[in-house]
């Protein structure tokens, strides 16, 4: 450690001058540090100093390829990016060029040539996993329009995107119930009728018929996911059911609405959004309709986007931005002394935003 009066020579000696420590305030100091010759790449420093400390929010970035390679960024590794702008700023009567460089570091760069698969495994898949042990998981997508993210969500025939692998998945890992025997609600789960029961088959029945034109996509993205999706190291012992919901709601203008309602839209209520008494966040009164399979889940999310189309007007125009929330609730029951009990509600969140890119594509 240096002593207060250091003196000129011992301070020359630094081997990385550094203008991150601040001068001494007091300008007549004869012990000053010196102001360093010689710059330091606080670019370089910085990639030294990075540790793989477990990260709260994982923020992955992928680039699209573009037909004439761009100057405005470089790839330093597989974590952090380099961007390069020239801007221009104007003061007493004279214009200046300067050049702004600014480093990123995100849990993993996918390149231009990487594949829906690719991501999948490595954003997705492993979150999925747990998905029966009670952990819940959100996956959002941002970037601006035409970057490429509903691409990456629904993708195409030949190439599947994250929605569909990720539906096919869950359903290929957990054991679906065929009946809805319990439902969620703010307090858990509330165990329904034989009414209810086939009122809520009927209903779901009833939304799948929306999505019968296009039905027939899935089942062929279906058919190209055969041999992608393995489903190793996944426990379910102990396991009896899975009851499997899903909701899809709308946040546009500060309001929610519900995609599942059924009715006129246009006309509908806003929901409101409340805390049950474990903390946990939901939209209250939110529509949920219950799936068996992959498919029946595709359904209603393509049921849900027919009712966002409806509902389009000259103030909500199809052209216009709005978040959406596709939700897999999931309640898993579980066997303890011959008698059933729930004691699971995990939620499985897709967080995507819809414009004109998606409007204009057949789900």
């Amino acid at each position: 450690m240096l002593s207060p009066r250091s003196s000129y020579n011992d301070e020359t000696k630094r081997d990385i001058p550094s203008f991150i420590e601040p001068r001494p305030p007091v300008i007549l100091n004869p012990y000053m540090r010196p102001r360093p010759q010689k710059g330091t790449n606080l670019f370089d420093l910085l990639e030294d100093s990075e540790t793989e400390e477990p990260e709260l929010v994982q923020v992955y970035l992928r680039l699209k390829p573009c037909k004439i390679p761009s100057n405005l960024y470089e790839v330093r590794s597989d974590r952090s990016l380099i961007t390069s702008l020239d801007t221009t700023t104007a003061g007493h009567g004279r214009r200046t060029q300067h050049n702004v460089s600014k480093m990123y570091t995100f849990s993993h760069i996918f390149g231009p040539d990487s594949n829906q698969k690719e991501i999948f495994e490595h954003v997705v898949k492993d979150n999925l996993k747990k998905l029966p042990d009670g952990n819940s998981f959100t996956l959002l997508t941002y970037g601006a329009s035409g970057s490429g993210k509903t691409f990456t969500l629904m993708g195409t025939v030949t190439a599947p995107g994250l929605v569909p692998r990720s539906l096919e998945y869950v359903f290929k890992v957990v054991d679906a119930a065929q009946q809805p025997l319990y439902k969620p609600d703010e307090r858990g789960a509330d165990k329904l009728s034989y009414a209810m029961q086939e009122y809520e088959l009927k209903w779901v029945k009833q939304l799948r018929q929306i999505s019968a034109p296009v039905r027939d996509k899935y089942r062929r993205m279906s058919a190209q996911l055969g041999g992608d999706l393995t489903c190793s190291n996944v426990d379910l012992t102990n396991r009896r059911s899975h009851y499997v919901w899903v909701s899809f709601i709308e946040i546009y203008n500060e309001g929610i609405y519900d995609l599942l309602a059924p009715g006129d839209r246009r006309n509908a209520p806003k929901l409101a959004i409340r805390e049950d008494t474990s903390g946990n966040v939901y939209v209250k009164g939110a529509t949920q309709a219950f799936v068996r399979t992959g498919e029946e889940a595709y359904d209603v999310m393509v049921a849900g986007k027919h009712n966002l189309q409806v509902a389009a007007t000259g103030i909500h125009a199809q052209s216009s931005r709005s978040h959406c929330i596709f939700t897999i609730t999931m309640l898993t029951e579980t066997v303890l002394i011959c008698e059933a009990v729930i004691n699971q509600w995990v939620q499985l969140e897709l967080d995507f935003t819809l414009g004109a890119a998606f409007e204009s594509q057949h789900l």
